[in-house]
């Protein structure tokens, strides 16, 4: 190296194939698109998750509603962002062609553990509208230059709590129907449990 020639001061950006592969963290906080359900299924998640507590003494709280919410496509890292790719990103929901539909939240079970514990999840039976709106939010990145910095979803799903139990998959009894009317990009900060919602689809 000459002598005279000088070290970039910081590092250059990871390429995407990289970035997708990097788990969130400090300084990695996920944008992504989601179904946010709030406290819409509050009566009914209580009334399932009692009885899991006794039977499988389930020790930890349920997640607070604010931040309850079902995963459909993700951007990448908000400090990795820039305005311009979120540009895209509206832009792409923008085109989705979304009509209201219905899903039948019919499982319960554990993913595999994290630090924090297990995450006991709802799964839907079938997850076919929900990828049908990915397809059209990822696609709609792609065809606009920008290439979505996460992978993509392998199962739909709305976290409940994260425990250390494990809990084998469960068909319910009555499954829990969740009507989805639109869906939202989002911020997630980070180790705080605090989303910021970035704006809302349909729009008008």
């Amino acid at each position: 190296m000459a002598a005279n020639a000088q070290l970039p001061l910081f590092p250059p950006a990871p390429p995407p194939e990289l970035m997708r592969r990097l788990p969130p963290g400090p300084g990695r906080d996920p944008v992504f698109f989601a179904v946010l359900v709030g406290a819409v299924l509050d009566r009914e998640i209580e009334a399932l998750i009692e009885p899991e507590r006794q039977r499988r003494k389930l020790s930890s709280p349920l997640l607070g509603s604010s931040t309850r919410h079902v995963s459909v496509a993700g951007v990448g890292y908000h400090q990795q962002l820039a305005i311009e790719d979120l540009g895209v990103a509206w832009a792409a929901a923008d085109g989705v062609a979304f009509a209201p539909f219905d899903i039948a939240l019919s499982h319960l079970m554990t993913f595999k553990p994290r630090p924090r514990g297990a995450p006991l999840v709802l799964v839907p039976d079938d997850s076919a509208p929900l990828a049908e709106l990915e397809r059209q939010l990822r696609w709609g990145m792609l065809e606009r230059g920008f290439e979505p910095r996460s992978m993509p979803v392998t199962r739909f799903h709305m976290t409940l709590l994260y425990d250390q139990v494990q809990v084998p998959s469960t068909r319910l009894a009555k499954p829990l129907i969740l009507r989805i009317d639109g869906f939202a990009p989002v911020r997630s900060h980070f180790g705080q449990g605090r989303y910021d919602v970035l704006g809302t689809w349909p729009t008008g």
